[in-house]
């Protein structure tokens, strides 16, 4: 599952968490070694897209910082 059904399944089910895990690439689909993971707060009032909205804030925060850190500490 991915995109915006993520976020509908999370409201549909009544989540108080939501957030993103960034991960190795492996062989197999979003089961690569976890490098990072953060959640965000579901409000019950929030609705799938502002459910997106934040999800997509801490991609943009947290994704270039991971990603930088984790390249630097390979090299």
């Amino acid at each position: 599952m991915f995109g915006h059904h993520v976020h509908e399944k999370v409201k549909s089910s009544g989540e108080s968490l939501s957030g993103i895990t960034i991960h190795e690439v492996d062989e197999n689909y979003d089961e690569g070694k976890i490098i990072f993971q953060e959640s965000v707060e579901i409000d019950t009032e929030d609705s799938a897209s502002s459910i997106g909205e934040k999800v997509l804030r801490l991609e943009h925060y947290y994704y270039p910082r991971v990603i930088e850190k984790w390249v630097l500490e390979k090299t």
